[in-house]
């Protein structure tokens, strides 16, 4: 868990109100633990009744450097708005270690791709 715990818990709601539920009222706890890959977070999520009226309950989740598990309903992540917001905080460190972990590309190979490409112009 290298980018994820470095995230503030005002910034966490950001990235959760942007990548994943925009009705969220705030953070109702944030459970980290250093040995684990992830770490949990009750967000309080408004599940209106059936009249429209707001309930926000705590709803949980686990927050990985590059997905998110929605832990209590069967919703898809959209884990492609959340690493773009990721990126947009961490910049090109976060998509390289995106790419080498996530994706097993080799990111120096790409740097030396990008070098050739210049020479060649």
């Amino acid at each position: 868990m290298r980018w994820i715990n470095k995230l503030s818990p005002k910034e966490i709601l950001e990235l959760h109100k942007y990548a994943v539920y925009d009705d969220t009222n705030g953070i109702d706890g944030i459970y980290r633990d250093r040995e684990s890959n992830h770490i949990n977070i009750d967000f309080s999520e408004n599940w209106p009744y059936e009249d429209g009226t707001p309930s926000y309950i705590p709803t949980n989740y686990r927050y990985y450097d590059f997905d998110y598990e929605d832990c209590d309903t069967n919703g898809e992540p959209n884990n492609g708005a959340y690493r773009t917001w990721l990126a947009k905080r961490f910049g090109k460190e976060y998509i390289n270690d995106m790419l080498r972990r996530k994706l097993g590309v080799d990111t120096e190979a790409l740097k030396e791709l990008e070098r050739d490409e210049c020479e060649s112009n």
